[in-house]
């Protein structure tokens, strides 16, 4: 974190490190099957701002990652991992000496038959196709990690007439939906949901009309700028101030808004 004070200059020296070190291993099942074919990304954070991403070769199920000296959190991107759970984030942290090489297998479990389904609609009622629903981890919940690259969650887009399904482990899960906003809906309400091993759990969910509006104007800002507002139960909003700052945004009612 950097303070300036108005007209004075502050002169900010970055020091890069060499990625001289490497973590690499295989991904497999529970099982111990080596996962080939797989569409999926790897990255490495070191928790101070550095990130780097890794390689997996569907051919063979390996990864690589080149990273330098230190502790890294190895996370795997869940949204195209069909069929599996993430990895415990603790069993990925690796601390690599210069110019070593450490090897690291990432093992995920197969999903059980647990699903989230439903069917999304418009605000009037009608079936909305190809918009994708989350489920993800409630917020503040104990599966979400403060550290690693990625954090969990699963998805899937609405068919023709609206239907999804979303096959998930069990646990607890926030099921969220998400349309453009240049088309003016506004995002359904979130709902939170605990669902069993081999449970099937139904969740509809529905997009609203805006019903109020949010306004004001941004101090200290020449010409545009990019506005936006999320709910606490999963609303968004967004839009351009014109160049003297001023701004709407077209919200719902009776839910607490957040703007930056």
């Amino acid at each position: 974190t950097v303070t300036v004070a108005g007209g004075a200059t502050k002169i900010i020296t970055f020091r890069v490190a060499r990625n001289t070190s490497l973590i690499t291993g295989q991904i497999k099942d529970d099982s111990g099957a080596v996962l080939k074919n797989l569409q999926l990304r790897l990255a490495a954070s070191n928790g101070a701002g550095s990130w780097q991403d890794g390689f997996y070769n569907p051919d063979t199920g390996s990864y690589r990652i080149n990273v330098s000296q230190g502790t890294w959190y190895v996370g795997v991107s869940a949204e195209n991992l069909a069929g599996y759970t993430p990895p415990d984030p603790a069993s990925l942290i690796v601390f690599v000496d210069q110019g070593k090489s450490v090897v690291q297998d990432i093992v995920l479990k197969r999903i059980g038959a647990s699903r989230i389904t439903g069917v999304v609609r418009k605000p009037d009622g009608s079936p909305f196709s190809h918009v994708f629903v989350a489920a993800d981890v409630p917020y503040g919940g104990a599966a979400q990690t403060e550290q690693g690259a990625y954090s969990a969650g699963y998805g899937a887009e609405t068919d023709a007439k609206g239907v999804y399904s979303i096959p998930v482990p069990p646990g607890s899960w926030r099921v969220r939906a998400f349309a453009p906003p240049s088309l003016g809906f506004q995002n359904p309400e979130a709902v939170d949901i605990t669902i069993a091993n081999g449970e099937t759990r139904t969740v509809d969910l529905q997009f609203r009309s805006p019903s109020a509006v949010i306004s004001g104007k941004i101090e200290g800002v020449s010409g545009k700028a990019f506005v936006y507002a999320w709910s606490d139960k999963g609303g968004y909003a967004e839009t351009e101030s014109a160049e003297d700052g001023s701004y709407t945004l077209n919200v719902t009612k009776n839910e607490s808004w957040n703007v930056s």
